[in-house]
């Protein structure tokens, strides 16, 4: 495939997978200097965001803590880490079926993850992880 066709079989996959951001996920990413594009809608009171030149993933549970309670409970139940969403996996499947598996690892080294925690009371919490590819760094992998 000529560097045309697959810059462009990216971005309308990138349009049509466009994560909407916003709150600590939007802050997460701001201070590792991913480019924001605020955005007229909103959820449930916040603005959304949508990132400049890159995938964002869904976000999972990555653990954190509960059983704090008004009662005097401390948290010390921990909360049990979700499965990695296939996110990576779906898109190679959708626009790369035969990628060898040396570009699929390629790829796996350029995601970044990045968490942030969101904290309830009496010392309940949950860390919440989602990952982050720049179109650029796909385009750099597959294009090699």
């Amino acid at each position: 495939m000529n560097k045309q066709a697959l810059r462009k079989k990216i971005e309308e996959y990138v349009a049509r997978h466009t994560s909407k951001v916003y709150g600590d996920q939007e802050k997460e990413l701001r201070r590792h200097g991913y480019a924001l594009v605020p955005s007229k809608e909103k959820y449930v009171g916040s603005s959304l965001s949508t990132v400049e030149g890159a995938l964002v993933s869904p976000s999972w549970c990555n653990g954190g803590m509960t059983g704090g309670s008004c009662y005097g409970d401390l948290a010390e139940e921990e909360v049990w880490a979700e499965d990695r969403p296939t996110w990576l996996e779906d898109l190679v499947k959708e626009l790369f079926p035969d990628i060898s598996s040396l570009k699929f690892r390629q790829l796996q080294k350029k995601i970044v993850q990045l968490e942030y925690t969101e904290y309830e009371c009496y010392g309940n919490y949950t860390v919440i992880a989602f990952e982050v590819l720049r179109v650029s760094d796909l385009f750099e992998v597959l294009d090699a």
